[in-house]
């Protein structure tokens, strides 16, 4: 899970995919995590069985307690490992506290190529990794390629300086508005680019590991031939996972393409499992909504679900159409609020084995949900958008109970909006 501790940077990258977020925090003076609610989302990746996390910003060495929060985390026997993400523009000082417990501690830099940057800034950058680097401190780099005449070669520089030998790299996507990024029809003359730099890196024996999904289509059969066996990581690359991120006010998001008005609270979780199951579900719509090329539509890929056809960041202008997802009300405040319940668009039923089954039409990544045959007359009834009252009209006690129950596990895994005003 990524921790957002600040929305605050001392750099504005044309590609970032926090700008719009970072530019409404500058306006408003900012927002930092407490340390109260810090502590609360640690308690809660513990509680989940989890021991890892990750930390994000903005610029997270920015933030006022940030010696405290690698106290905090260095401390706790639960947290396994942390990795920080910065730009590596921060005073020596700031990262002193992280020296304490380097053994918990990877640090992901983000370097730019060395054309953009002043000379001031890359002496700085470098003094802080030779500072890492001398004090044992793990980190590797990443690099984000958001024009077409990107180059790579410099790298190599870096990693022979510093012993480095991962390396994670990305297309910048368009997530946000204004920020650069890749157009889709560059991506197939960048796929065979990125390629030639990669195995410029791999001769000199660096591994490299990329974030988000890239489609199939823009690598030729010996292109994907050679990712696979060289790459840390290609099984995934076709089809996104989860970015799960909580905001400073502890909302979440699970994708930077998600809508903001789809933040969900913290509380509303009980565990990541369930958060995990909530925003796949939520996140099949939008894989729905999505398609790269036309040609998509007839790749074998495409159509078993092992490529969505990249970012779903370039389908963004058709999610503004999507209908809006409901409030994040928990089962005991329904009576009182009496919602409409909506069912998640492209939720089927299908019989096994004499149960049935709720899964997903256009996403394997949508875990099913088994169903007796009471829960089963309860989804029909569902298919009008009814309010809450008039699925427990005429209801017994012991029948209410079970309506009640059945529609908060439905919300819980996502699979249901509820929302109060209606939409006529």
């Amino acid at each position: 899970m990524n921790i957002a501790i600040t929305n605050v940077c001392n750099r504005r990258c044309p590609f970032c995919y926090q700008s719009k977020i970072m530019e409404n925090a500058k306006n408003s003076g900012g927002t930092e995590i407490s340390l109260e609610n810090f502590l609360h989302v640690i308690d809660f990746i513990i509680k989940s069985g989890e021991h890892k996390l990750h930390m994000v910003g903005g610029e997270p060495t920015l933030h006022r307690s940030f010696a405290e929060i690698v106290r905090i985390v260095g401390e706790n026997p639960f947290i396994h490992q942390v990795i920080l993400f910065t730009n590596g523009e921060f005073k020596p000082s700031t990262i002193e506290p992280i020296i304490k417990y380097s053994n918990k501690f990877v640090i992901s830099i983000n370097v730019p190529e060395p054309r953009y940057e002043t000379g001031s800034r890359l002496k700085r950058l470098h003094n802080n990794l030779q500072h890492l680097s001398l004090n044992g401190v793990p980190f590797d780099l990443s690099y984000v390629v958001s024009t077409p005449d990107f180059d790579m070669s410099f790298l190599l520089d870096y990693t022979e300086k510093y012993g480095i030998k991962s390396l994670r790299w990305a297309l910048a996507f368009p997530v946000v508005e204004r920020a650069h990024h890749i157009v889709k029809e560059e991506l197939k003359n960048i796929g065979r680019k990125v390629v030639s730099s990669l195995r410029m890196l791999n001769a000199r024996g660096i591994k490299t590991y990329v974030d988000c999904p890239l489609p199939y289509c823009i690598f030729s059969d010996e292109d994907m031939g050679f990712l696979s066996r060289e790459s840390l990581s290609v099984v995934n690359w076709g089809y996104c996972g989860l970015t799960l991120e909580v905001n400073p006010d502890l909302t979440i998001k699970a994708c930077p393409v998600q809508r903001e008005q789809e933040r969900v609270p913290l509380s509303f979780f009980r565990n990541m499992q369930e958060m995990e199951r909530f925003f796949f579900a939520k996140m099949s719509v939008y894989k729905a909504n999505h398609i790269l090329f036309e040609e998509c539509r007839d790749c074998r890929y495409y159509l078993n679900n092992r490529c969505q056809g990249g970012c779903l960041g370039y389908s963004k202008d058709k999610y503004e159409g999507m209908q809006e997802s409901g409030i994040s009300a928990l089962c005991s405040t329904l009576l009182s609020r009496d919602p409409h319940i909506r069912k998640l668009p492209f939720l089927k039923v299908r019989e096994d084995r004499g149960m049935h089954q709720i899964y997903s039409s256009v996403s394997q990544q949508v875990k099913s949900e088994t169903i007796d045959g009471i829960c089963l007359r309860l989804w029909n009834e569902l298919s009008s958008e009814p309010k809450l009252s008039s699925i427990l009209k005429g209801k017994s006690m012991e029948e209410k109970n079970a309506a009640l129950f059945f529609i908060e596990r439905l919300q819980r895994i996502g699979f249901v909006d509820l929302y109060l005003i209606d939409r006529n």
